[in-house]
């Protein structure tokens, strides 16, 4: 892409920074970034006495320099610039899917986002333990079944820190999609995570430099995130919450979703068993399946224990209600139907059956468990 095309492109970033579909479709009706402001130039001439015109004509002249100032602050930052119409570029293609990627991208980092496989993990900013146990349980699973697999979260607190760490414990690279512009990082505090993230991976945002740190734009950056995946796992989350928005984007992104299960008292497991229940995520049971879901090619360990999946795809309906009542002890029958997916006129009757089997008792209060 050439020079001016790129500077071109930078201010119009800036103008439709919370717009993108509008400035897409402006390069498109005028075939570039530069033809935009040419047509700009022909209709403001700079020797109208208008004020007006003089005016505008004056705040475009600025932004273009502004615009250049900031392509030159990119390449002495080492902050590559991606492009989305820059056909010799590396601007994600997963992202060019979407139909609300941004016209570029701010890379810290050397790694390509165009990775083979990328998992997008995400969850609550107020993780418990449950939660980042089960988390780090993934992550060295995907190492060791899908090496190589790119982990992309948010860097906020909670799931999301957790989720860079562990990819960069078990050898991982890993993408960090800011809410901030290129030279911040937030929250602050993770500022030595964040340099560490950039050896192994990379930085990414969208907004410019000196931009604001809105709370529209860690929302917006959620878009990002799930357009930049094959498939994305929710680990824990409330019932509202960035997390549940990430996953609903990644859904009408056509991406795999997946979400892990947890005890239905748990406030911070609400969000997930309710995607779950409503059969907008698939249960999370194992990175193998996740694998055989999307086409990834995995590595067997057949001389390993073959890990217990907690619901498995081909499993029974008996076999999953003696799972879920294995992570969860003393469940009534709406909390069976809510975590499970199966109706309560066919719950009730395999309850029947696994209690004349000796599998599980009931309780009083109409709930059941199974026997140690």
């Amino acid at each position: 892409m050439e020079e001016w095309e790129k500077v071109c492109t930078i201010a119009l970033n800036k103008i439709f920074t919370y717009n993108p579909e509008g400035a897409r479709d402006l390069v498109e009706q005028a075939g570039s970034a530069a033809k935009v402001f040419e047509f700009l130039g022909d209709k403001l001439p700079k020797t109208t006495n208008n004020q007006e015109n003089k005016k505008e004509v004056a705040t475009t002249d600025k932004l273009l320099e502004e615009a250049y100032k900031e392509l030159e602050w990119a390449r002495q930052n080492d902050i590559e610039l991606l492009f989305a119409y820059d056909k010799e570029g590396d601007y994600p293609e997963r992202l060019l899917m979407c139909n609300d990627f941004p016209l570029l991208l701010y890379k810290r980092g050397n790694l390509t986002l165009n990775q083979s496989k990328v998992l997008g993990i995400v969850g609550t900013r107020r993780a418990t333990s449950y939660g980042k146990s089960i988390l780090d349980k993934i992550v060295e699973e995907v190492s060791d079944t899908i090496p190589g697999t790119a982990i992309v979260s948010g860097l906020a607190y909670g799931i999301d820190i957790e989720a860079h760490l562990a990819a960069m414990k078990y050898k991982l690279p890993t993408f960090a999609i800011l809410g901030c512009a290129p030279d911040k990082v937030y929250p602050a505090s993770h500022s030595s995570h964040a340099k560490k993230i950039i050896s192994q991976g990379a930085l990414v945002t969208e907004f410019p430099r000196k931009s604001e740190g809105y709370k529209i734009n860690f929302l917006r950056r959620n878009r990002i995130i799930a357009g930049l995946c094959d498939a994305i796992i929710m680990v824990e989350s409330g019932i509202k919450g960035g997390s549940t928005i990430t996953a609903s984007l990644a859904m009408g992104y056509n991406r795999e979703v997946f979400a892990v299960p947890g005890r239905v008292t748990d406030s911070m497991s609400q969000g997930c068993n309710y995607l779950i229940s409503e059969n907008r995520a698939s249960i999370f049971t194992s990175v193998k399946k996740i694998a055989e879901v999307i086409g990834w090619g995995y590595q067997s360990h057949s001389s390993e224990p073959e890990q217990k999946e907690l619901f498995g795809q081909n499993s029974t309906e008996k076999e999953k209600i003696l799972l879920a009542l294995e992570s969860n002890d003393g469940l009534d029958i709406g909390s069976l139907v809510s975590l499970t997916g199966i109706s309560a006129s066919n719950l009730l009757g395999h309850l029947l059956e696994l209690e004349l089997d000796g599998k599980i008792a009931s309780l009083p209060g109409k709930r059941y468990s199974v026997f140690k």
